[in-house]
């Protein structure tokens, strides 16, 4: 039978066995056994949030694999053990290693206690009462103590205060125990003990809510055909108690409400009871450096791994930073395998993120994938209505139609339109009518479309630019000069038209769709550090965009 400790040891071996590699770092990587006592294992942790942690979610696997092991019925509680602090906050259990019989400690009575009837001070001719010093009845049956604790005597007396031979009477002074001191303060060696003063068997403060807009909410989102599926799907993740579509993945252009639906899901989380962490892909990277600077990773991971609900908006910007997409991936490992929801806002399909990790990208397609659309007509006249009712103004029918027939790519252009038209009646002291809709779109509105292209103009204008024929890119040739053109015309194509990426490769001679994806990530990768590359792409954009109809 294995003794305690070599019983924990081989426990924790068997948890890295079943856990994965994320979830065993952060909780259980570097806990030791400081106490057992008739079955139950006193584990120290590193923090107060591994404490609470383990205890609402792997207590019962743990305290199962540690039985199978010790081959008895085991316990375990887990205490927070901090460098600055004499004993953790153990239960009344006993060491784990117990003293050799004889070397215990004498018990020392503590002031204003009654002594102890066995123990009598008895004062001898030519003492002082610095000498008192109590004696009990020995046995020869029990050795004599080798060790003895030193307590402070009382002041010397006048000796003749004292009779010769006299017994003390039991309200005679008894050695004094030290007032204990303070307790430290642990905030410099641990700054979440500002809000959770030490581990204890209660549940842990609730965190700081979220920083969540409240104007997004559910009842405030304008819903239509290019939105509803998204908007329902969000709903459901808020009102699910476990995890639903997860991880819900919410796409679109700017403006559409991506945002929006994050931060009803989080206010619908949040006033649940749930655990929500709502932040921007660029806080999660400013917030990651930080802790890495200051050295406080443990702090970060039990922050972030611990999320019921985590959602991040603006996710494609961690495509391409190393350290961050790593850093994420073992975080939405963590959270999954707690059974958290996770929630995910960018301006792409995954597969459509340039420079994306390719785990981080099978991690998301592999949940629920939801599309936002430019609104049509009747959903634009909806969100005019309705934001000219938030604003408390009293919109003319003729008027928001006049402002909804602009066909605006995003709800934020319907939004300024709707400022410019009001301000202008508001400060002129005019009517709102359609003519001063007109008179807005002409001063405010963006310039034409260009005209519309496709993948045969863009691979001819490349073929141009770059003086190959239009059989040089469409050919297996795989001479330097002719592969990077047939790159940049897999990004033009993917950036100038509406062709999906089979449709690119199709059109480039057969390829697979992988093999264009790939060209695409390779040139939007260059793009930011290569000017000469940038000026390219706008020359061939220029030409593109002179061809005749």
């Amino acid at each position: 039978m294995l003794d305690p400790k070599q019983a924990w040891q081989a426990t924790l071996g068997q948890l890295q066995l079943q856990l994965n590699r994320a979830t065993f770092d952060t909780w259980l990587k570097g806990s030791e056994l400081l106490a057992y006592d008739e079955g139950l294992f006193t584990i120290r942790v590193r923090h107060a949030y591994a404490k609470d942690w383990l205890d609402r979610h792997l207590k019962h696997l743990i305290t199962q694999t540690l039985s199978t092991i010790y081959g008895q019925a085991a316990q375990v509680n887990f205490v927070v053990f901090l460098p600055n602090r004499k004993h953790p906050d153990l239960p009344e259990t006993g060491p784990l290693f117990a003293e050799p019989a004889g070397e215990a400690a004498e018990p020392v009575p503590v002031a204003g206690e009654a002594p102890d009837p066995a123990t009598r001070v008895v004062i001898k001719t030519g003492t002082a009462a610095a000498d008192l010093a109590p004696e009990r009845p020995t046995s020869p049956a029990v050795p004599r103590p080798k060790r003895r604790v030193r307590t402070k005597r009382p002041a010397a007396t006048d000796p003749a205060a004292a009779p010769t031979g006299a017994v003390a009477p039991a309200s005679a002074p008894v050695p004094v125990v030290p007032a204990r001191a303070a307790e430290p303060d642990y905030s410099e060696w641990d700054p979440r003990f500002n809000e959770i003063r030490r581990s204890h068997p209660g549940p842990l403060p609730p965190l700081e809510m979220p920083r969540l807009d409240r104007r997004y909410t559910f009842a405030s989102f304008v819903t239509g055909p290019g939105n509803q599926f998204a908007w329902m799907a969000a709903q459901a993740v808020a009102e699910s108690t476990e995890p639903k579509y997860n991880p819900l993945v919410i796409y679109g252009d700017v403006g559409l409400g991506k945002t929006h639906l994050l931060n009803a899901i989080g206010q619908a989380c949040a006033s649940a009871g749930r655990q929500v962490i709502y932040l921007t892909a660029e806080t999660f990277t400013n917030e990651l450096v930080a802790a890495i600077r200051a050295k406080t990773m443990d702090e970060f991971r039990a922050r972030h791994r611990g999320a019921e609900v985590l959602l991040i908006d603006d996710f494609h910007f961690l495509a391409g930073k190393t350290s961050t997409e790593e850093e994420f991936f073992h975080t939405f490992n963590a959270i999954y395998a707690n059974h958290g929801q996770i929630v995910v806002a960018c301006n792409a399909q995954p597969r459509d993120i340039p420079g994306l990790d390719v785990r981080l990208r099978a991690r998301l397609e592999g949940g629920l994938l939801a599309d936002l659309q430019a609104p049509d007509y009747e959903t634009r006249l909806k969100i005019v209505q309705a934001k000219s009712g938030q604003q408390g103004i009293v919109l003319p029918a003729a008027v928001a139609e006049a402002i909804a027939r602009h066909e605006a790519s995003n709800v934020h252009e319907l939004e300024g339109l709707l400022t410019q038209v009001t301000a202008r009646a508001t400060l002129t002291k005019q009517p709102l009518t359609e003519a001063l809709v007109a008179q807005a779109l002409q001063r405010t509105a963006a310039p034409p479309r260009r005209r519309k292209t496709n993948v045969a103009d863009v691979l001819k204008a490349t073929a141009t630019y770059h003086q190959l024929s239009l059989d040089d890119l469409l050919s297996k040739r795989r001479t330097k000069e002719v592969v990077r053109a047939r790159q940049i015309a897999m990004y033009l194509a993917r950036e100038e038209t509406d062709a999906s990426l089979p449709q690119i490769g199709e059109a480039l001679g057969g390829r697979n769709h992988s093999t264009v994806l790939h060209g695409y990530q390779k040139i939007a990768g260059e793009i930011a550090l290569d000017e000469s590359l940038r000026q390219e792409l706008n020359r061939i954009r220029q030409q593109l965009y002179h061809m005749p109809n």
